[in-house]
């Protein structure tokens, strides 16, 4: 293991389209939500819609209504943030000034709010079509022509407005068809994400986990104008566009009911993970002999595919599977594997060699450290992460990792912890900033959650999501990038008789807090925390070196990138300038 590292009308309508393409279904004549006290969940698939009560302990299928309708309220923000996105404007952000009672929404006096986070914080002002400009010339051929949804309700600007009612499956058909456009839903998606995290549904994250990405709203009950309801549309992780509401405000409605939307959400659990992690298994053990078991062969260099043995050096055996995952190198005589991973599923396998996936909020706690403990100390590429499988990092389970933790892993999807310091953890030994596995199943045997499990350790840090292209900004390192180019000029002279070197231009270095040096093939940065000794220079040399060969397959050699930055340091130590 890693070291150091109410009861009156109570009801909610639950509505999910799994599919792309809305069919007419008969239903109940009555349009508006069910009178129940407990919360009512609606799908829709190839066959038609199917409705379910769901109480904290049960589910129950009923009769399915297809004239269900909903009050817009803020659901009008998000199609304007879709439109903005869609036809590429970005507006300048909206200044509080002090004298506007719904700026309580958007920032403080004198701050201002830009679009991503008026979507997130639900802030009408930004969004207000006049401000903005938009003209109907421009709207509705954006959603008849590129869209290709109708509702007079969408495409008239002026029925755009929070009090319109309109039918839910007009409202997830448009959803749906948002999915066909990539670029669209994929920023949008990304931005709701952050809506349970610190947004207009903040919290709900603990029992949803990265299971929806939504906008809420809260509107006047429809059966009675002295009362509020509230809810979400948006999509699941999958692209199941969803939409809910019941009694109370947004707010009130996510705190009562988030927990029991959970249990019909984790059935549409799914992968969103993008980045991948290589690794380099059982770096500590030389391995003797690998043997193919159904042939008693010894197995042939690359991918492999079925039951293997593998024959430690000290007598050790180990038997395992390999779909293809698994790639068997001989390099310099020396036999090694290596696997390429989704990091979720990376994350899973982590999770069944060091710690386990029962109890779940333990379980779960652990998943977002092994994430950020990753992130933290694998050597990033353009390409992938990259870390050794082995005591001093994390231990991978080089077999297949089992469904439960798989499942688990998916469920906290893209969160890791914010903060400035390390993320270590432990099977038994606690520290400031380090949890043990003991420690959590003992918290969360006491009722404790993920999250607050999480909080009693790690105080200076707080759970978010993995912001993608975002989380690297470039502090530059003036006297490191000059000590750099000096030392590429003299590196350049035996470099140039390797084949597939190509000396890059403009390299910049960057200051990062911790963690191992990392590079950026494609804007020619390198990551690193500081240069002071020689060990430093060589991880300096290490990851210029993956960028002089990043159009070539040496990039992704580690041992000759390792080798080649100790001969260019350690050879000459004594010529080279310090800083």
């Amino acid at each position: 293991m890693a070291a150091k590292r109410t009861i009156k009308k109570h009801y909610i309508l639950f509505f999910i389209t799994i599919f792309f393409t809305l069919s007419p279904v008969a239903g109940v004549a009555d349009n508006h939500l069910p009178d129940e006290q407990i919360p009512v969940v609606l799908f829709k698939e190839s066959t038609g819609y199917r409705l379910y009560n769901v109480s904290q302990s049960q589910v129950m299928e009923i009769k399915p209504d297809g004239n269900l309708t909903t009050p817009m309220g803020s659901l009008w923000k998000l199609f304007v943030y879709l439109y903005l996105v869609g036809e590429k404007i970005y507006p300048p952000p909206y200044q509080c000034k002090g004298h506007d009672i719904d700026e309580a929404f958007c920032c403080r006096k004198d701050h201002a709010v830009q679009m991503d986070r008026s979507l997130i914080q639900s802030c009408g002002l930004y969004f207000d079509i006049n401000r903005l400009k938009i003209k109907q010339e421009n709207w509705q051929p954006f959603w008849e022509t590129k869209i290709k949804a109708f509702y007079p309700w969408l495409i008239k600007l002026s029925d755009l407005k929070p009090e319109a009612n309109i039918r839910v499956s007009e409202l997830l058909q448009v959803l749906s068809l948002i999915n066909k456009h990539e670029t669209i839903h994929q920023k949008t998606t990304s931005v709701l994400s952050q809506v349970t995290l610190n947004g207009t549904a903040k919290g709900a994250f603990r029992h949803l986990g990265t299971l929806a990405n939504i906008k809420t709203f809260t509107w006047n009950d429809p059966d009675d104008a002295e009362k509020r309801v509230g809810g979400f549309a948006g999509w699941l992780n999958d692209g199941t566009a969803v939409w809910t509401m019941g009694s109370g405000t947004s707010k009130q409605f996510m705190d009562r009911w988030s927990k029991a939307l959970q249990t019909v959400l984790v059935k549409r659990l799914f992968n969103t993970a993008k980045e991948c992690v290589k690794v380099d298994f059982f770096t500590q053990y030389p391995i003797e002999k690998i043997t193919e078991l159904s042939t008693k062969q010894e197995a042939e260099p690359g991918l492999l595919n079925g039951k293997f043995r593998i024959d430690f050096s000290n007598g050790n055996q180990l038997v395992f599977k390999s779909n293809r995952q698994i790639r068997y190198h001989r390099i310099h005589n020396k036999k090694k594997l290596s696997g390429i991973f989704n990091i979720n599923d990376y994350v899973a396998r982590v999770m069944d060699r060091e710690v386990a996936f029962d109890p779940p909020e333990a379980a779960k706690a652990f998943a977002i450290v092994i994430r950020t403990y990753l992130f933290q100390n694998g050597r990033k590429t353009s390409q992938c992460y990259r870390i050794d499988d082995s005591t001093r990092y994390q231990r991978v389970a080089i077999n297949p990792p089992t469904e439960a933790s798989r499942r688990l892993s998916y469920w906290t999807g893209n969160l890791v912890l914010h903060g400035a310091s390390a993320v270590y953890y432990h099977g038994t030994q606690m520290s400031p900033n380090m949890l043990s596995w003991k420690f959590a199943k003992k918290m969360a045997a006491s009722g404790l959650y993920y999250d607050e499990i999480l909080n009693s350790v790690y105080q200076q840090h707080r759970i978010g999501k993995i912001e993608t292209g975002k989380e690297f900004r470039c502090q530059r390192l003036p006297i490191i990038e000059k000590w750099l180019t000096a030392q590429s000029g003299l590196w350049d002279r035996d470099l140039t008789s390797i084949n597939g070197y190509q000396k890059p231009n403009q390299v910049q270095v960057c200051k990062i807090d911790y963690g191992t040096a990392f590079s950026d093939l494609n804007q020619n940065k390198i990551y690193i925390t500081d240069v002071r000794n020689y060990e430093d220079k060589i991880a300096m040399a290490h990851e210029y070196l993956h960028l002089c060969f990043k159009n070539h397959p040496l990039t992704m050699d580690e041992f000759f990138i390792e080798r080649t930055a100790r001969k260019l340091i350690l050879s000459q130590m004594g010529t080279y300038e310090s800083f």
